[in-house]
């Protein structure tokens, strides 16, 4: 206590109670402010990073929201693909792979079958060991 008390003994009163003051002010202005967080951790709640908070997850709704729409896109765009007879075979073929690999049944998936695998058996093999199809 010998420091403090030295401390002390050179501050005059009116500047003792400038310090407590402000100790009490900052006090009042940040105690209101601190929470807890999901994990317990204190945190001095910010107003600014609680809306970029809730800014965040309308994005990522948003996003998601964009990619289902693009998953339907692209299923109808492989299923164009591989009706159009103007198109080369080998992109009709690998279209058809895309497809298939990306898990889709439906009446396409017989058609594949019956009319493009079956006329051209080699090119299908092909482009079923060549292509990858990434996870949506």
């Amino acid at each position: 206590m010998e420091v403090g008390e030295a401390i002390v003994g050179k501050l005059s009163s009116g500047q003792i109670f400038f310090i407590i003051v402000a100790i009490v002010a900052i006090a009042a202005y940040y105690l209101p402010k601190v929470r807890r967080d999901n994990k317990g951790k204190l945190y001095i709640y910010n107003g600014k990073y609680e809306d970029q908070k809730r800014d965040m997850k309308t994005m990522i709704e948003s996003v998601n929201n964009v990619n289902e729409k693009l998953k339907g896109l692209s299923i109808e765009v492989l299923k164009c693909n591989i009706y159009n007879e103007t198109m080369p075979v080998k992109d009709r073929l690998c279209s058809a792979v895309r497809y298939m690999k990306s898990g889709y049944n439906s009446e396409t998936k017989s058609y594949i079958e019956s009319h493009l695998a079956a006329k051209y058996p080699e090119e299908y093999a092909l482009c079923w060991d060549i292509i990858k199809v990434p996870n949506l």
